[in-house]
């Protein structure tokens, strides 16, 4: 059954996570068969491409041509006051993707029986494998928005340097964001990331460290894996000091 469905983002005028989740879910969504448009407050460069494939981008949900089936708003902050649950009786499903979120939406009085974990995804039609990795690694990525000198950046290039890894750092803390990370997280044997990132680095095969402002985690392991993913490969596993 085609299903139309309205998904909602504050911002879609960055390349922020929650942003580029927007556009791969709504493509996919139009791949399915389905018929998605996206409401949101900002609109920005990440939005030509939902446009291009005739997926509407409004800031007034009244230029929506169609009634939806389903409205999409998700829990991807465990702090922000932007992810709050959304306690309204016409909400049927309250979804977040890490066991933070999940408990976040309960805390603020979601019904449990209805509250449940819906872990992020990777397309890996556009995250292709690379070539094996190399003995020992020679680059290294760290891969987040909020890599700068006051946060983890530091503490990351200098373990760099002592390992003698040549370090390129993605993101909008650096002012160097990247629309289509697939084209280049494969470029590098090792990347340090956390959530959706972190995922779509293990998704083209490059080695990943857990680590981002709120600290360091694992290097994950298929062994790993399991135990990390409820976490959104998140704040959660960063529990090392950087």
């Amino acid at each position: 059954m085609s299903l139309k469905v309205l998904i909602t983002n504050v911002f879609m005028d960055g390349l922020s996570g929650t942003v580029l989740y927007v556009r791969d879910l709504a493509l996919e969504l139009q791949r399915r068969g389905h018929r998605p448009a996206v409401y949101t407050w900002k609109i920005g460069k990440a939005c030509a491409e939902l446009e291009s494939a005739g997926i509407p981008v409004v800031t007034d949900p009244r230029r929506i041509c169609f009634s939806p089936d389903v409205v999409h708003s998700f829990c991807h902050d465990h702090r922000s006051p932007l992810d709050r649950a959304l306690l309204e009786p016409q909400v049927l499903r309250h979804l977040g993707v890490s066991r933070l979120c999940v408990n976040r939406l309960i805390k603020e009085g979601a019904p449990v029986q209805r509250t449940s974990l819906l872990p992020n995804f990777v397309d890996l039609r556009r995250f292709r494998e690379r070539p094996p990795l190399p003995d020992k690694p020679k680059r290294a990525l760290v891969f987040s928005n909020y890599a700068c000198a006051g946060t983890h950046l530091p503490a990351v290039a200098e373990a760099c340097r002592r390992m003698g890894l040549e370090l390129d750092v993605v993101g909008s803390g650096v002012g160097r964001e990247s629309q289509r990370p697939e084209e280049l997280l494969g470029e590098y044997d090792l990347v340090f990331a956390k959530a959706k990132a972190a995922m779509e680095a293990m998704a083209v095969g490059t080695a990943v460290v857990l680590c981002d402002f709120g600290g360091l985690g694992p290097m994950v392991t298929a062994a790993d894996f399991d135990r990390l993913r409820p976490l959104n490969f998140g704040f959660q596993a960063l529990t090392e000091p950087l």
